[in-house]
């Protein structure tokens, strides 16, 4: 496995990456192509993409300081996620993750790394 930057040839692999996955982010809406050629011309510097063997598998970045990991289905639980957030974190040191309570798995995945729950958020 090796991270690389994300050109823009792996946009698309993120915008559906992002998608499929939608349940497990904290907004859960589809991202538009347009919305997402946006967002991405102004951050994909703070993003790498994952390969094996050439293929995106995927990605992680932060906005504001804010991590955004996601791996492909037939990837996880193999340690694509933790490869790519231990990677991440020696040059973003300062990163966080902000996760949903229900999402199990991003939640072991970042105290496997040493990241320790700091705050609830409440909402109606």
């Amino acid at each position: 496995m090796e991270l690389v930057k994300c050109d823009k040839q792996y946009w698309d692999f993120v915008l559906s990456l992002r998608n499929d996955l939608k349940e497990d982010f904290i907004t859960q809406k589809n991202i538009g192509f347009y919305e997402h050629e946006k967002f991405m011309n102004k951050n994909h510097s703070n993003y790498l993409i994952c390969l094996e063997e050439k293929n995106p598998i995927g990605f992680i970045g932060s906005v504001d300081k804010d991590i955004r990991i996601a791996v492909i289905k037939s990837h996880q639980k193999k340690g694509v996620g933790k490869f790519m957030l231990q990677k991440f974190i020696e040059t973003h040191p300062e990163a966080f993750a902000k996760v949903k309570i229900s999402n199990s798995k991003s939640i072991a995945l970042f105290e496997s790394c040493g990241f320790k729950k700091k705050y609830y958020i409440l909402e109606r």
